[in-house]
């Protein structure tokens, strides 16, 4: 005879550091993540809800008191309110996104875009690689050129261990 149980055997849904489909950008400036986010966004907002997650760069900020959110006709909400990361509200707030892109320089995602930016250089793209390792981020990486001769797959070949998940535009 079969034991018996209280509840069924439900698997769980999977989920990243914020959201269950997740994809953190690194070895570039904010502002040109931002600028990616933004194109790639353009594309696909059609078919996917999509979320960005950045961290601010303003020094002096206070949180607001009391929370404010901002309605607008065209259906836009600006929200600003006192709200400190924590992992489980966080995977709450994005669980309802289909995609949610997240700066790789502040946050750590279950996948990673490693972005081959001449500005940054290899010893930039190092330190970035170094931090995510830092957070207990998984070294999952698709790496994309943005300009150059490809300089950058090597620097992630030599620091990715055997075995991890690495694959390339160029080779």
């Amino acid at each position: 005879m079969n034991k018996h149980r209280k509840h069924a055997n439900l698997t769980r849904r999977e989920y990243g550091n914020m959201a269950p489909c997740e994809v953190a950008i690194v070895g570039t400036k904010c502002s040109v993540i931002k600028e990616l986010v933004q194109e790639v966004a353009l594309k696909l907002h059609q078919h996917f809800k999509l979320a960005y997650a950045d961290a601010s760069h303003s020094k002096n900020e206070a949180p607001p008191v009391p929370d404010q959110l901002t309605f607008h006709d065209s259906g836009i909400l600006e929200s600003t309110s006192d709200y400190h990361m924590n992992s489980y509200l966080d995977k709450i707030k994005f669980a309802g996104y289909d995609l949610v892109f997240m700066n790789g320089n502040h946050y750590p995602g279950a996948r990673q875009v490693l972005l081959g930016d001449p500005a940054v250089g290899d010893a930039g793209a190092s330190h970035l690689v170094a931090d995510q390792e830092a957070r207990g981020s998984p070294r999952r990486f698709q790496v994309a050129e943005l300009e150059g001769d490809g300089d950058h797959a090597p620097f992630v070949r030599r620091t990715t261990p055997p075995g991890s998940r690495l694959s390339s535009r160029f080779g």
